[in-house]
């Protein structure tokens, strides 16, 4: 995505923590969130995945997210299995991933996909991309499950997502939530 912007430690995203800590202890506001698109779960899942249990013959798709810890509960969306994302889902931490139950039964059948691994799809087919740093894994962990959700349309058909923890690939342009 154009419009993501790899983090670096001396570039960690300090503008947008800042403005979210001075939301967040004004008179009831209970969360406050960003994303990198509150609209982007409407429309058709673009972005090929790669599964490290082992690809299916048609390469699986889903609408990347990337959000702030705070996302789920400024948004209302249950936790369904597994944790959401902490301040400690870091640049330096291990990559991590929470998928939507729409992707959940679709490609981890009736296994429980806490604990498995995906990556984003490279420019070869069914390969994950490339990392910027040759030390680091292109696997990200599945650390837990969320409840769908619509955006826009309601009657929209639910898309697989995965979520993104922002402080690992932060966005140049995130929407914030207050709740």
């Amino acid at each position: 995505y154009t419009t993501w912007v790899r983090s670096t430690t001396t570039r960690p995203q300090v503008t947008l923590l800042a403005l979210q800590q001075s939301l967040q202890v004004q008179p009831d506001v209970q969360a406050v969130a960003a994303v990198s698109s509150l609209s982007r779960s409407a429309e058709p899942p673009r972005q090929g995945i790669v599964l490290e249990q082992g690809q299916p013959a048609e390469t699986p798709r889903a609408n990347y997210q990337g959000i702030t810890p705070d996302y789920f509960r400024a948004m209302g969306v249950p936790l369904l299995q597994g944790r959401s994302f902490t301040e400690h889902d870091v640049l330096d931490a291990p990559s991590v991933v929470i998928i939507n139950q729409t992707l959940a039964p679709r490609y981890f059948l009736d296994d429980n996909p806490v604990g498995k691994r995906l990556a984003m799809e490279g420019r070869t087919p069914g390969q994950p991309a490339p990392q910027r740093n040759p030390n680091e894994s292109p696997w990200s962990e599945i650390v837990g499950v969320v409840a769908d959700t619509r955006k826009i349309n309601l009657r929209a058909e639910t898309v697989p997502e995965v979520y993104v923890p922002y402080w690992q690939y932060p966005m140049q342009t995130p929407e914030l939530i207050l709740r």
